[in-house]
């Protein structure tokens, strides 16, 4: 059976790559070109913007117009460009050592990480029978919005991975690795806020199901504060209040 999985796998892969392949480049869309800028410039290796010189030779190394990129057209702070700055960071060297192609297909490279974890997951859930995993996976892989955002550089790709291996590793008692995961996604976007503390209920509600130890649900609880604690501290060293970014 785990030769079929793989072959399955490989085949929807394959699918995958190919469809974007026929896609082609993609527009810049919404927050991207943002992202973009951000990361030229930290990759740098500092907080600061990629000059205009920089920047424009980057967009027509991409074969997009200047026009119709945003640049600085008044007075702004590196922070203020990018809603996130996970994926800035995260993709700043693909982007400066890849172009930006390279770097939506890193960003493709880690939404297959996800499906893979996704897929381990879901046979772990249903053991005997491989189908409805596979069912699942062909569904998630090639649903919207995850297709399209498989290969732009926004967090969603990120946040998909993170939760997938989040939830792999509450599903197999990890409970640490999945505090210690969890704690990760509103560094990638501040929306992912609530979802860290909705699945640290769960991860804990699970804990006392299982019986865990005393101490151990005290050092889920002290990572968790910790993780936290660090993210509140860098929003407000950045931006002056916890939403700014």
């Amino acid at each position: 059976m785990a030769k079929h999985d793989a072959l399955f796998s490989g085949a929807l892969l394959a699918l995958l790559f190919t469809i974007h392949l026929a896609i082609g480049p993609l527009v810049w869309t919404g927050d991207e070109p943002r992202y973009v800028l951000a990361g030229l410039g930290f990759a740098g290796g500092k907080f600061a913007l990629p000059t205009a010189e920089a920047w424009n030779h980057f967009v027509i190394a991409t074969h997009y117009s200047t026009s119709e990129l945003p640049y600085l057209r008044t007075p702004m702070s590196f922070f203020a460009i990018a809603p996130s700055m996970a994926p800035s960071i995260v993709y700043a060297l693909p982007l400066s050592a890849l172009g930006l192609e390279g770097a939506r297909w890193v960003s493709f490279a880690l939404g297959v990480v996800g499906l893979a974890t996704t897929f381990a997951l879901l046979r772990l859930r249903h053991p005997t029978s491989a189908w409805p995993a596979r069912a699942a996976l062909a569904t998630i892989a090639l649903s919207i919005p995850l297709i399209e955002y498989l290969r732009l550089i926004f967090p969603e790709t990120m946040l998909f991975a993170l939760v997938s291996a989040a939830l792999f590793s509450l599903y197999t008692k990890r409970y640490m690795a999945t505090v210690g995961l969890i704690a990760c996604l509103p560094f990638v976007h501040i929306r992912a806020l609530p979802l860290e503390f909705a699945f640290f209920a769960l991860a804990v509600t699970q804990a006392f199901r299982e019986r865990l130890r005393a101490n151990r649900i005290v050092a889920m609880s002290a990572l968790f504060a910790l993780g936290v604690t660090a993210y509140v501290g860098l929003q407000w060293h950045l931006f002056g209040s916890i939403g700014g970014g």
